[in-house]
């Protein structure tokens, strides 16, 4: 009787886990899933799974969703934008928040729509190990929940409007990017809210008498652009 045997399958678990990390999602999916029960189990089973749905073909999403797990998903990007509207509907039709909890570092949100991003705001205090977060929408304001998250991040891209509504201590922020204008005395608000920020990317309104030499920090990269009222 033959027995079909798979020489990938002699291979150790870590040699496929090194060779997924230089591989989109996709490419994981689409060049080894089916190829034997061994494998199999090991793309089930990978823990650093990096998705990015902006501007994905419908058929990559549903392959993906279809195929991997949400608790194995260490970093996220959703988006509404024109090339897949509602797409973050969809995939909260698919995943519930709590799947999220242990293994998400990295969450994106660009463009969602209100009724998601309500969704996933009100489920902030789940994502227990999210260290890095970015919103990207400007007609979108995020509600007073984004406090609950704020503390424990160490990354954060956001507008200026949904982060000095929510504004609290943020020990351990190391790199910021805000993505509209800000005041000088916002600037100064922002540096005393986040005493360890190391990396700031921010525009900053020039304002008469205002010298920003006068802020201490520990800023070591700067990217400031300026402009006027």
């Amino acid at each position: 009787m033959s027995v079909n045997y798979c020489l990938l399958d002699s291979f150790p678990v870590e040699m496929f886990d090194l060779i997924f990390d230089y591989l989109s999602t996709i490419d994981i999916i689409r060049g080894f899933l089916k190829i034997s029960p061994y494998i199999d189990n090991i793309i089930l089973n990978y823990n650093f799974y990096k998705i990015n749905f902006e501007s994905i073909l419908k058929n990559e999403f549903d392959l993906i969703c279809n195929n991997i797990n949400g608790n194995k998903i260490k970093s996220l990007t959703l988006s509404d934008g024109n090339d897949t509207p509602n797409q973050s509907n969809l995939f909260l039709s698919l995943f519930k928040i709590e799947e999220f909890s242990l293994n998400l570092n990295n969450l994106s949100l660009i463009d969602i729509n209100n009724q998601s991003m309500e969704i996933i705001t009100n489920n902030f205090d789940k994502l227990n190990n999210l260290l890095s977060l970015t919103i990207i929408n400007n007609q979108l304001r995020c509600s007073s929940i984004l406090k609950n998250i704020l503390s424990q991040l160490n990354r954060l891209n956001i507008s200026s409007e949904d982060l000095f509504q929510n504004l609290i201590q943020m020990n351990k922020l190391k790199h910021l990017i805000i993505s509209n204008r800000c005041s000088f005395n916002q600037l100064q608000l922002l540096i005393n809210h986040c005493p360890n920020l190391i990396s700031l990317n921010i525009s900053l309104q020039r304002e008469n008498g205002q010298n920003i030499s006068g802020i201490n920090s520990n800023l070591t990269r700067l990217i400031l652009n300026m402009s006027s009222k």
